[in-house]
């Protein structure tokens, strides 16, 4: 659907001129009359040119001219029915011709107008003679202004001061020509503004003192907004001594009722500065005890960090002693075979030397040595198997130190869980303190006991102790 903005920068069907500080403007009866009383009655019944033109005050700067037109049109044409639908998907600017026929009485004025000359030139060279801007020209240039026209006005709240004061004189200028939503619309944005300085709480700055002093006094219309607006930060603010100066002056109903409850938002907010400092100290208090509890946390955590270190270390000293004593055993068990076996050897041998050398009658009796050395041998076996099974059973005893030494630190760590759960459960779950029975605004957290966190019930903000 064509919007008003192309229509306006178009100028198709346009039935009027408004002229403003010598910038012409053509627009149509059908968008201005609705939205301004002042238009309606002496613009669209204007004398001027014979009712083709109209001339707005000389206090109407021209900057905010341009924005009260770009305000008046915005939007589709939905809402107006008058208006000549275009042809084809969009407006399109009618040919110049069509100005001089519209308005030929603005056509025969401009032929008045000394336009700025233009040199002529005769086969490419600069010449002296001097021709005058033609008519056709003159319509050209004045539709060329309003086709290169800029959105210029939008619905954002005012950001500076500098806006503010702009946006005054959209506002004065609206209340000249009673365009009411245009009036509505920057009352709106200055108190926008007001509204996000007020918001910053104190002190208020000194562009607020000034703007406000400049706006209220200026335009009455904006003194009971304002201080509607300030009666929803008075519990915050309180009663603002250059405001309330204004106050007196501008609104006095206003100044008593807010001079009435002046004392009580003293009390109040004394009140809640004496609270607020309790809750620093108890703040503070609590954070000393947790730093004493995470201290108490880290000393109990390191200690069992070494005694699990030393755990571990003895731990493998037995593992790598009955790798070792399982390496000596399997190598005396070789032994004990292989000693078996030179005995059995040596028996053999023995007995075949008897059989084959027969001792003589007059030869002297041989000691038989195999039994005794067999005998040293048994004996060397058993020292070896008791020492093998002493060395078992040492180990063995030391696998149960271990084990009772792990389960009493592992009983220590629980303890100590359990306690630091009921802590937090105490400080959480209570929310006050069991003398004195007062709130506190902290709770306490932590990542498996590596850190503990203390945060704010009211903002949620966290602050940790590692």
């Amino acid at each position: 659907m064509a919007t008003l903005r192309e229509l306006f920068t178009t100028a198709e069907g346009c039935d009027l001129i408004i002229i403003c500080q010598g910038e012409f403007f053509f627009v149509h009866k059908a968008v201005i009359g609705p939205q301004s009383a002042v238009l309606k009655t002496e613009a669209c019944n204007s004398s001027f040119l014979n009712g083709e033109a109209y001339l707005v005050d000389d206090d109407v700067p021209l900057t905010v001219f341009r924005k009260i037109l770009a305000f008046l049109y915005c939007g589709d044409i939905s809402g107006f029915p008058e208006l000549l639908r275009p042809a084809g998907p969009q407006w399109l600017p009618p040919p110049l011709e069509y100005f001089a026929r519209t308005f030929p009485h603005t056509d025969r004025f401009l032929r008045t107008v000394i336009g700025k000359p233009i040199a002529k030139t005769d086969n490419g060279l600069p010449s002296a003679e001097l021709d005058m801007i033609s008519n056709t020209r003159k319509w050209s240039v004045l539709t060329e202004k309003q086709r290169v026209m800029k959105d210029l006005y939008d619905e954002k709240s005012c950001n500076s001061p500098t806006e503010v004061s702009q946006e005054l004189d959209i506002f004065a200028a609206a209340q000249q020509l009673k365009i009411t939503s245009l009036e509505a619309l920057a009352m709106k944005k200055v108190l926008a503004w007001f509204e996000k300085e007020l918001q910053l709480g104190r002190p208020l700055s000194e562009d607020l003192h000034k703007i406000a002093d400049l706006v209220l006094r200026k335009e009455k219309a904006f003194v009971k907004p304002f201080f509607s607006l300030y009666a929803k930060f008075f519990p915050a603010l309180g009663m603002d001594l250059s405001l309330s100066r204004l106050m007196k002056d501008l609104d006095r109903t206003t100044f008593d009722l807010f001079a009435q409850l002046h004392p009580n938002w003293i009390t109040e907010r004394n009140r809640l500065n004496e609270t607020n400092e309790q809750n620093r100290q108890r703040a503070k208090a609590l954070e000393g005890e947790i730093e004493l509890l995470k201290g108490q946390c880290t000393s109990s955590e390191n200690t069992y960090k070494k005694d699990m270190e030393t755990v571990k270390e003895a731990l493998k000293t037995a593992q790598v002693n009955e790798i070792a004593s399982a390496a000596k055993a399997e190598l005396l068990e070789r032994l004990n075979k292989s000693l078996q076996m030179d005995l059995l050897m040596a028996k053999v041998s023995n007995l075949k030397t008897k059989e084959s050398n027969l001792p003589k009658a007059d030869n002297q009796p041989k000691i038989d040595t195999a039994a005794e050395d067999a005998e040293k041998l048994k004996k060397q076996l058993i020292d070896v198997q008791l020492a093998l099974k002493q060395h078992k059973a040492d180990h063995q005893k030391l696998k149960n130190a271990l084990k009772k030494e792990k389960e009493k630190l592992k009983d220590q760590l629980d303890d100590l869980k359990y306690a630091f759960k009921q802590f937090v459960a105490d400080v959480n779950e209570s929310g006050r303190c069991a003398g004195c029975k007062r709130e506190w605004n902290f709770t306490l957290g932590h990542d498996h006991y590596t850190a503990i966190n203390i945060s704010c019930k009211l903002c949620r903000k966290d602050a940790w102790y590692y």
